[in-house]
């Protein structure tokens, strides 16, 4: 046991080290290309291969890198939300900076049905960040004692992070406010197949996911998304490893959207 942790954190590490030079190099290369800042949950990598974690070019992110002077972040968080890339965009992270193009692909883990205690905690992490925003905390809590669903998952009933009137109101205004913004939206779940996850996903994670996401294609829609809400059960078994995170096929559709895109904005 000990001796595979060892060698897991080795390859991690070594890993890092690579897609960092590597990186580095594509930075320093295309300095004087258009400047794109990516922002990513967990979707950001190729998530089955220990290799691959966090590393750019196992996804469209790399493909991205090659061609434009990129600042990446992917998944920074152990649960990354629209949230901390509000935060990192209009905070200190990015403050005077100017950028071309910024991408966002998050929301999934905003919007999704967990159990109350995980949503709980997360909300408790990104407390700083909330009264950043002069959000009222209270109003959080208030929401995770909702019922969302009357369905009981690992125990316990199911909350997300806000309702979809604090979407409309408090996220989809900032979002708009973000020059030449690409977001990056969510495919539907497929009820009876689990891919490489470990366990069945919550039954009603699909209608509120898709309800949520379907605010964000319709208040974005002066924005560029990428709108892969139409995929079907073919498509996910096909791009995705596990119904929600992406294989290479599906890093590759991705990246000739975005490539779209960007071209029609240059």
């Amino acid at each position: 046991m000990i001796l595979t942790k060892i060698k897991n954190r080795l390859i991690i590490f070594v890993s890092k080290l690579l897609y960092q030079s590597r990186a580095y190099y594509y930075r320093c290369k295309n300095r004087k290309k258009k400047k794109i800042f990516i922002y990513t949950d967990s979707r950001g990598y190729e998530v089955s291969n220990l290799w691959n974690k966090k590393n750019p070019f196992s996804s469209y992110v790399g493909d991205l890198v090659k061609e434009y002077n990129v600042e990446y972040h992917i998944c920074e968080y152990s649960s990354t939300t629209i949230i901390d890339f509000l935060y990192e965009y209009y905070g200190e992270g990015t403050r005077g900076k100017k950028y071309d193009y910024v991408i966002a692909h998050v929301g999934l883990v905003d919007f999704s049905p967990r159990p109350r205690s995980m949503a709980n905690d997360i909300i408790k992490s990104k407390s700083h960040k909330i009264k950043f925003f002069k959000w009222d905390l209270r109003m959080f809590d208030k929401y995770l004692e909702r019922e969302i669903s009357s369905e009981i998952y690992n125990g316990e009933l199911l909350s997300n992070l806000y309702d979809c009137e604090f979407l409309k109101n408090e996220i989809i205004p900032l979002l708009q406010n973000i020059p030449n913004l690409i977001y990056i939206g969510c495919n539907p779940i497929i009820s009876n197949w689990r891919g490489n996850y470990w366990q069945d996903r919550p039954k009603d994670i699909n209608r509120i996911l898709m309800a949520y996401n379907s605010v964000m294609l319709t208040e974005l829609k002066e924005k560029k998304v990428v709108d892969i809400k139409d995929w079907n059960e073919c498509d996910i078994r096909n791009y995705t490893v596990d119904n929600i995170h992406l294989n290479r096929e599906g890093y590759n559709k991705i990246t000739l959207n975005l490539k779209q895109i960007l071209t029609k904005i240059k």
